[in-house]
């Protein structure tokens, strides 16, 4: 039971004492009755006691419904800015790499197949990146699949 639900369920008791009350101390019935004997008397106060009580349990389930879109959205901000942060990390270093690679196909003795095998890492590693930075749904599951050899 949340908050409203909660909160909802001590009003409608209030409001139930205070019809009571006022029963008692304005149209002045003899005795005090929690639950009065005119059918639809009760009627009428247990209407309102479950509409208010309803209500406020309907509140409840929407503001909790909010609540959880708004963690997940929050979630999702997260998850992009670090992945765009890592992406301009390993964008940074790839470029910096690409520094050597170059030094390394101008020496003469430099072994042709280490480059050929470089190049393919490099582009392993963007593809990689991208596929993570551009996940349509964010879940454990899917970050995983999205990283792991196929």
């Amino acid at each position: 039971m949340g908050k409203f639900s909660i909160f909802g369920l001590f009003f409608s008791i209030l409001y139930w004492i205070f019809d009571s009350t006022v029963h008692k101390l304005v149209f002045g019935e003899k005795e005090f009755e929690f639950f009065p004997d005119n059918l639809n008397e009760l009627w009428m106060r247990s209407s309102i006691f479950f509409l208010l009580l309803g209500f406020s349990i309907f509140v409840d389930y929407h503001a909790n419904k909010l609540a959880k879109k708004e963690r997940e959205i929050t979630q999702l901000k997260i998850y992009q800015s670090t992945v765009s942060a890592a992406n301009h990390i390993l964008n940074n270093f790839l470029n910096q790499v690409q520094v050597i690679k170059i030094e390394a196909s101008e020496c003469k003795d430099f072994d042709q197949e280490v480059l050929k095998t470089f190049d393919q890492a490099f582009s392993e590693a963007n593809a990689l990146v991208n596929q993570l930075s551009n996940l349509d749904e964010i879940s454990e599951e899917n970050i995983k699949d999205s990283i792991l050899p196929k």
